[in-house]
């Protein structure tokens, strides 16, 4: 299927669904509160037909497919029509109810936005973000539940030894497999970082496999410190569904910082991982000349990251002898050089209570990655071309590519992810304070709670309208903008 096809696909069955759950946050705020509701449209005019009325509300489907509106008595739209336009669609609206009623007149009683209070008006606008971030969570929460990608096992051998280091002391060898420390077995080289952190000079007892033999060895660590002649930490290979490749992390990256902590060693980025374990971090690394910040929301259980990391001498990137899937560390405190081969990762539903969790820290990881971004533009850690905005063609696009991923895999959870993240951007993004966006709404009503009174209907309603058709000129350029330029997501 050309991506095309899939584009309008992921539009209709990721955007414009999360849209509607965002208008219909506004229709059940907006009854909650009596605000009349005159009609809740299924994408925009110009109208196609009635579907059905029920109290007092049309609804109704539109004939451009760009997700939804509500319009209640006293707005058009998104913005107040004044009192003399309010009282003509009020009887209106009386009139076609009375007409409705077979055994008599009925006393029909209706509410505006406008004669709504200041607080009451705030949660009508604020209730269609509210609707969006629900759905993120839930999205998120389902994913992790239906089953997400999880490290299981990998074969952790011997790459490396330095002279006259404690593992060269223990007698360990390269091509030596180790599979157990402290008699208890390991699946990856964290395994043999977690029992020597913070036992320095202390004898660990290892199981070694070397050939057919089974050997006992005891590795003790000494105080790490920076190796002679290494250039930094550097990522090495990422795994499938890692929060490493949900970050955008690539062969080669080199690690400066995990929020605001320098990583020289990896034993610095292993150490922090194991503090910050199943939370929202930012790491800041170098790639192609450029420094960038990106969030990860870390495994609760190591490894933290999903990214093989080692401490390689200068120009080494790029002229490796592993295979990418062989992920390489090194143990500073040990003089041990490992390799993580042949990684297995099996997609495993949550138990409800982590799904849960997940769908929380999905919703945060979303919210903190969004509010960061000017500071990192600012900081020079963000280019204008990373965090530039994607309009419904360059979101679909990426639904496209989603769509391909989920098919290919055989898997639901990257696609509800895919929608989890538009459905909280969606929010965050109608939170701004731009007018013709909720967020531009909800600050003239708070600007009418400082004044005490509010504007008069026409002066707000034209600083919407005006507000409106910018945000119109900018989507189109975004658009013309992801035509020519379409947005890669990471493999």
């Amino acid at each position: 299927m050309n991506n095309i096809a899939l584009a309008v696909i992921a539009f209709v069955i990721v955007i414009g669904p999360l849209i509607l759950i965002h208008e219909l946050g506004h229709f059940i705020a907006a009854r909650l509160i009596g605000v009349t509701v005159l009609e809740f449209g299924i994408g925009f005019p110009p109208r196609a037909l009635k579907l059905f009325e029920q109290g007092g509300t049309e609804f109704t489907l539109n004939w451009l497919p760009i997700g939804g509106f509500v319009r209640p008595l006293g707005e058009d739209f998104v913005r107040p029509v004044g009192d003399a336009a309010t009282d003509e669609e009020r009887l209106a609206f009386e009139k076609r109810q009375n007409e409705q009623s077979s055994l008599q007149a009925r006393n029909i009683k209706t509410k505006s936005v406008m004669e709504a209070g200041p607080w009451q008006r705030i949660f009508f606008m604020i209730a269609g973000v509210l609707m969006n971030l629900l759905a993120g969570l839930i999205l998120f929460a389902l994913a992790s539940l239906v089953g997400i990608p999880v490290l299981k096992s990998a074969t952790v051998a011997v790459r490396g030894i330095a002279p006259n280091s404690t593992a060269a002391q223990a007698g360990l060898q390269v091509g030596d497999v180790i599979t157990g420390v402290n008699g208890h077995t390991i699946a990856f080289s964290d395994d043999l970082q977690s029992a020597l952190l913070g036992k320095t000079g202390v004898a660990v007892p290892l199981t070694v496999k070397r050939g057919d033999q089974t050997l006992s060895v005891s590795l003790a660590s000494t105080a790490a410190a920076p190796i002679s002649g290494m250039s930094g930490v550097f990522i090495m290979d990422v795994n499938a569904g890692s929060p490493g490749e949900k970050a955008g992390l690539k062969y080669g990256d080199h690690v400066l910082k995990m929020d605001d902590q320098v990583i020289s060693v990896t034993n610095d980025l292993f150490t922090f991982d194991n503090a910050h374990l199943g939370k929202s971090v930012l790491m800041t690394f170098e790639r192609d000349g450029k420094t960038q910040t990106v969030t990860i929301q870390m495994n609760a259980q190591a490894p933290a990251i999903g990214a093989g990391i080692a401490t390689l001498p200068d120009d080494a990137i790029g002229k490796t002898d592993e295979p990418s899937k062989k992920i390489i560390v090194i143990l500073e405190t040990t003089g041990l050089e490992l390799l993580n081969l042949n990684p297995i990762t099996k997609v495993e539903a949550q138990p409800i209570g982590v799904a849960i969790s997940d769908g929380f820290a999905g919703v945060w990881n979303v919210i903190a990655s969004t509010v960061t971004v000017p500071i990192r533009i600012i900081r020079g850690q963000l280019s204008v071309q990373q965090a530039r905005p994607a309009s419904i063609v360059g979101i679909s696009g990426m639904g496209a590519q989603v769509i391909q991923q989920s098919v290919d895999l055989k898997q639901s959870y990257p696609l509800l992810n895919f929608a989890a993240v538009i459905s909280v951007a969606i929010g965050i993004t109608q939170l701004l304070p731009i007018p013709g966006l909720d967020g531009g709404r909800i600050l003239f009503v708070l600007i009418e709670l400082l004044r005490g009174k509010p504007l008069k209907p026409e002066r707000e309603g034209m600083v919407h309208l005006i507000g409106l058709l910018l945000l119109l000129g900018f989507m189109a350029i975004f658009i013309v903008n992801d035509v020519l330029n379409p947005i890669l997501l990471p493999k």
